[in-house]
């Protein structure tokens, strides 16, 4: 069988790019198909990979000033590019050619089942508004298979559009999504059942991860944090962390300033070393899904900073692991005591396991299946 997968494989984002790793090679080391992840750029999706930022607002525009004239910022955000396009080549089997939405219409790739996912790729608020996530592209072919496995919407979709969303979801076989939350609405816009799946990362095992990691040789304890952008709670937190163990602070920055004031300010850092960092961490402070699932797979004491939406993802992946509350609030951050520290992951194993099992069975039924 041949299978095409769509996904945010443009991301220089270190999540984006190890959940499709896991999806691919689950499906072409452990299913042993054939797989290909689809080179598909929607419009503006090269952002991440340009110095400067698009807009004018004035949040944007101070920020570009400040990059323009930090010679050291610009020199390791060029070392980044190049780091991580090494890692796309390396750990993704990307379709040969490179697709847009005109051109994924005149000449789209063949394939006998199509997965979309995972990664926000509903997310049509905050990322992408483009109805290629729902294989709209494959509808002249007959007896393939459009499948979706763990997509987040992660900002609900507007009721205003459900009716548009009805006609999107209408065009898919099998329906899965990443967040319990997004069952219920799916499943009444769709009119199909929609089973609630764990995130590609977790097809994969722990010391699967462990032989991709790479080591960064920081030889003492370390706080590692990773933010996809920085607010006052998330370094009230960090300080409070620091304040607390005495450790140092190993800040993966996406951001043009440090507001940690960092032992270890890093940038240029290969996926490979990302997950090393979590692994060799004593505790984590981060907003991201994927750093707080890798963070999981390795059992660390981990904290999230929530940002100000799309936070249903951190509590659904809690609640599959049946943790204590790792989401602070900053009224829990003042008074964080030791035993909030400390992650129970006691009842993990156990929760985890049929939702491993749900996950595997639902990815199995939907490809050798009878296609609708």
């Amino acid at each position: 069988m041949k299978i095409n997968i769509l996904t945010f494989q443009f991301a220089k984002n270190y999540g984006a790019i190890l959940q499709a790793h896991a999806l691919s090679s689950y499906i072409k080391n452990d299913l042993h198909e054939e797989c290909e992840i689809i080179q598909y750029w929607p419009k503006h999706s090269d952002a991440s990979w340009k110095v400067y930022l698009r807009g004018f607002e004035p949040k944007v525009i101070l920020r570009n000033i400040f990059v323009f004239f930090n010679i050291k910022f610009k020199r390791e955000f060029k070392a980044k590019n190049r780091i991580m396009q090494k890692a796309i080549s390396e750990l993704l089997p990307l379709t040969e050619q490179r697709y847009t939405r005109e051109s994924i219409f005149m000449n789209p790739p063949i394939a006998d089942a199509y997965i979309c996912g995972s990664d926000q790729v509903w997310n049509f608020l905050k990322c992408f508004d483009d109805p290629t996530y729902f294989f709209d592209f494959t509808k002249p072919m007959k007896n393939v298979k459009r499948i979706g496995y763990a997509p987040s919407i992660a900002d609900p979709w507007p009721e205003s559009r459900w009716e548009e969303f009805k006609g999107y979801l209408s065009n898919m076989d099998s329906i899965s999504v990443r967040e319990k939350s997004d069952v219920a609405i799916v499943e009444k816009l769709s009119g199909k059942p929609v089973t609630h799946v764990i995130d590609p990362v977790f097809l994969k095992t722990k010391e699967y991860w462990d032989g991709l990691s790479q080591d960064m040789n920081i030889n003492e304890p370390y706080i590692f944090c990773y933010f996809l952008g920085t607010n006052d709670l998330a370094v009230n937190l960090v300080n409070k962390v620091k304040q607390l163990t005495g450790y140092k602070i190993v800040h993966l920055n996406l951001n043009a300033r440090d507001r940690f004031n960092s032992d270890y300010n890093l940038r240029a850092v290969s996926p490979q070393q990302f997950i090393g960092l979590i692994k060799n961490a004593a505790y984590v402070c981060t907003n991201s899904f994927h750093c707080s699932a890798f963070s999981i797979l390795f059992r660390k004491n981990y904290f999230v900073a929530p940002k100000g939406f799309a936070n249903a993802r951190m509590e659904s992946l809690q609640e599959i692991f049946g943790l204590n509350n790792r989401i602070f609030a900053q009224e829990m951050i003042d008074g964080m005591a030791t035993e909030w520290m400390t992650v129970d992951y006691s009842k993990a194993d156990e929760k985890f396991a049929p939702f491993e099992r749900k996950s595997k069975q639902y990815l199995n039924n939907a490809l050798y299946g009878e296609a609708n």
